[in-house]
């Protein structure tokens, strides 16, 4: 189950990437069958077994039919990050053998951690910024809520 966050019309919902590429609105659906599951993928994924079980629940409670009416064309969506502002992101630097050799470094004896702030959080296809104080511009991994 690829769960995503999204934008269309201005709306933001939150839904699943099916197989053929299409996306199933959640919030859509529950409503056409009066079914509460969270408001939110912020909502959801804190929620954990819970919220998961709840969206599998509505989706075996519903017809092909309910699915498809409620099934959007990837393309005319926005994809977004997968959560909004998540409280802190704690990172490990040089975490594993290969990004150590990667960047011709020796792994640490001890964790290199550091954060990131929220506002660094993009979606897909989105503009990386790079402010002009920046002299070196390092990317990290992307995070996806495929299944948790």
């Amino acid at each position: 189950m690829r769960l995503l966050r999204f934008l269309r019309a201005e709306t933001e919902s939150y839904g699943i990437l099916t197989a053929s590429g299409e996306v199933l609105d959640l919030i859509q659906l529950s409503k056409a069958l009066k079914h509460l599951v969270a408001p939110s993928l912020d909502k959801l994924v804190p929620s954990g077994m819970k919220g998961l079980n709840t969206i599998e629940r509505l989706l075996r409670g519903s017809t092909e039919s309910e699915k498809k009416k409620a099934t959007i064309n990837v393309k005319d969506v926005r994809i977004l990050a997968p959560i909004a502002s998540p409280p802190k992101i704690i990172c490990l630097g040089l975490n594993y053998r290969d990004h150590a050799a990667e960047q011709n470094a020796s792994l640490p004896e001890e964790p290199i951690i550091f954060i990131k702030p929220h506002t660094a959080i993009i979606g897909p296809e989105e503009p990386i910024v790079k402010p002009v104080f920046v002299k070196e511009l390092d990317y990290e991994a992307e995070f996806s809520c495929d299944y948790w």
